[in-house]
């Protein structure tokens, strides 16, 4: 997204201020201006084309701006288009709220020309910004699947070739059944089916979520497991899981996926740094008052203190020397915060670094 080419919703129930808005921001030849009169029009407009800032007013009548916010705050697809309030009153409590429900901004009406055209510019950097670090963290996860892929199939192509190998030499000293024969292709054909599920669980990984599931923490420790459980194994690192909670919860499972392998990851590559006589990671789930927790720890030693503070900022790495970018934990607090409503945050525990990711049940 390019401030020239970006798309800027006005939504507002009376027909003079739109027209106000959009002539300000035309003056400008920099953005293509949709408009909508009332709340149902947003979302059919941002349903239908992709819109990079929305201003949006709060004061309409059936569906008020506080309600469009909230529907398109709680789908990831949708979650961060930036919006900015526009109203003309200005007590605390609507603006608290409005920051709450995911707002970047207020702009006051009677509105000042230079200033709408600063904030609505400001917001479009910012989020051309964002972009460019969701592109680089989405490349970097794809370089994590594709050696997480390598570790699910070369235990399966070992097999294979072993298996054609034993079947042409059998064939060539005349020695093969055809009893023999179908039972090693059969080998091969099981084999084949599994890599062929292997592909389908990857790619489904990257497919967005368009609408929230309910499911058990076990469900998703299992979907996970099956992603990342062989690069665990290879690696001589034992996992040890405990849940301690068997109700269900509402998530986008593959947003949570990814946060979920990237700390397990993240553990992985600490492990492996360290080299402790025994390589462990603990994933533990437990609800707490309307929420579930989950967590992820190691025995890697833990987060040096005077890094404590940066690990969630983007592009700070310890692992340069490894080409790693220093986005998944940004990354993972940015789906976390603002795609599932919850928190995350790291700690060192007695053995190494622990990491929680707290959720509400209900979204």
């Amino acid at each position: 997204m390019h401030n020239e080419q970006a798309t800027i919703l006005i939504v507002d129930d009376m027909p003079k201020n739109i027209q106000l808005v959009a002539n300000i921001l035309r003056e400008l030849n920099a953005y293509k201006i949709l408009f909508a009169q009332n709340g149902k029009e947003a979302l059919e407009r941002v349903y239908a084309h992709p819109v990079d800032l929305i201003l949006l007013d709060i004061m309409m009548p059936v569906m008020d701006g506080f309600e469009v916010a909230t529907i398109l705050k709680s789908n990831p697809l949708y979650a961060d288009i930036p919006i900015i309030f526009l109203t003309a009153y200005t007590d605390i409590e609507n603006i608290k709220k409005g920051f709450e429900l995911g707002a970047l901004d207020y702009i006051s009406k009677p509105y000042n020309a230079p200033e709408l055209i600063v904030r609505v510019k400001t917001h479009l950097d910012l989020k051309q910004k964002e972009h460019l670090l969701l592109m680089q963290s989405r490349q970097a996860a794809m370089g994590e699947m594709i050696t997480m892929i390598a570790h699910q199939w070369r235990q399966p192509l070992s097999s294979i070739s072993t298996v054609i190998g034993n079947l042409q030499l059998q064939q060539a000293l005349g020695e093969c059944s055809k009893e023999e024969t179908a039972s090693m292709l059969q080998l091969i054909s099981d084999q084949v089916k599994y890599l062929s599920k292997t592909i389908a669980d990857f790619g489904n990984f990257f497919k967005q979520d368009k609408e929230k599931q309910r499911m058990l923490p076990s469900e998703l420790i299992n979907k996970v497991m099956i992603l990342i459980g062989k690069l665990l194994e290879d690696e001589g690192i034992t996992l040890r899981v405990s849940l301690a909670c068997d109700s269900t919860f509402e998530t986008y499972p593959n947003e949570l996926k990814h946060v979920l392998i990237n700390l397990i990851k993240n553990a992985v590559d600490a492990l492996i740094e360290k080299n402790p006589k025994e390589k462990h990671i603990d994933i533990a789930c437990k609800e707490k008052d309307s929420s579930i927790v989950f967590e992820v720890s190691d025995n890697a030693g833990g987060i040096d203190a005077s890094i404590r503070d940066r690990i969630f900022e983007p592009y700070f790495s310890t692992k340069y020397e490894k080409n790693g970018m220093g986005l998944g934990l940004y990354m993972s607090k940015t789906i976390i915060e603002k795609h599932l409503r919850g928190t995350i945050y790291g700690t060192n525990s007695h053995e190494g670094a622990c990491f929680s990711v707290t959720l509400p049940l209900v979204f």
